[in-house]
């Protein structure tokens, strides 16, 4: 007796997860090594699933050689595939993905770290002027690690780039790295707004360029405080929080 239809569409559906997944991870791999800029923490496991397209392959093998000697419904060769997939996804999802623990996707990384300097750059703003570079320098090293790699390799710092007399925000890289935090004042230093160089919002590689959500670039703004709020002490830096932990 040959093996049922739904064994046949079990095998097959197995292998397809299989490929999709891995053979993705082995693409994504490649493409991050020679991209300009990816949205990444780190590379993905390419040993692995190499490892595991291996196995599908064999198991793929011994499912196509006992349907050519027809063998029965019975034989155990049809069952390596799921067993195959079951395994792999076991080791992937629960073994090495949980020991990295929850990871903030690129995009969601980016938002929190320039919320975060954009309100401690609005607690510590002078009245006169919101342009501080020695405080905003403070600033930026807290913010850790972009969320990028450059050709394969962890964008390791972000960078804090001034301008003065804007109208508007800086919306193109022109050229700066990935990592780049723009702080441009308007005339007069009472606003000035922070934008960043990375990737835009769901893009998973490309050129680096002005963070932006929907097409449309992502600015904070930051004003002096209302007069009334002279004699309010200085919240404490990002930096500071930090050395108090």
């Amino acid at each position: 007796m040959k093996p049922t239809r739904a064994t046949v569409v079990v095998n097959v559906a197995s292998l397809a997860v299989l490929v999709w997944l891995y053979a993705g991870d082995l693409l994504d791999y490649r493409q991050a090594k020679l991209a300009p800029l990816s949205a990444m923490t780190s590379l993905p496991r390419a040993g692995y699933a190499a490892g595991a397209l291996v196995l599908a392959a064999a198991a793929a093998g011994v499912a196509v050689h006992g349907l050519v000697r027809g063998a029965p419904e019975g034989f155990r060769g049809y069952r390596l595939l799921p067993i195959v997939l079951v395994v792999v996804l076991f080791v992937d999802l629960f073994i090495l993905t949980s020991a990295q623990g929850p990871v903030m996707p690129p995009a969601e990384q980016v938002n929190a770290a320039m919320g975060a300097l954009a309100d401690a750059a609005r607690a510590r703003a002078r009245h006169s002027s919101v342009l501080d570079p020695h405080l905003l320098e403070q600033l930026v090293p807290a913010m850790g690690a972009p969320p990028y790699l450059a050709h394969g390799q962890r964008v390791d710092h972000y960078v804090l780039s001034l301008r003065t007399d804007c109208a508007h925000a800086v919306d193109e890289a022109s050229g700066a790295a990935a990592g780049t935090v723009f702080f441009c004042a308007a005339p007069g230093g009472r606003v000035g707004w922070l934008t960043v160089v990375g990737l835009p919002a769901g893009a998973l590689f490309g050129e680096p360029q002005v963070f932006s959500v929907g097409g449309r670039v992502r600015a904070w703004e930051v004003q002096v405080p209302p007069a009334d709020e002279g004699d309010a002490p200085p919240e404490p830096t990002l930096a500071e929080q930090d050395g108090g932990r």
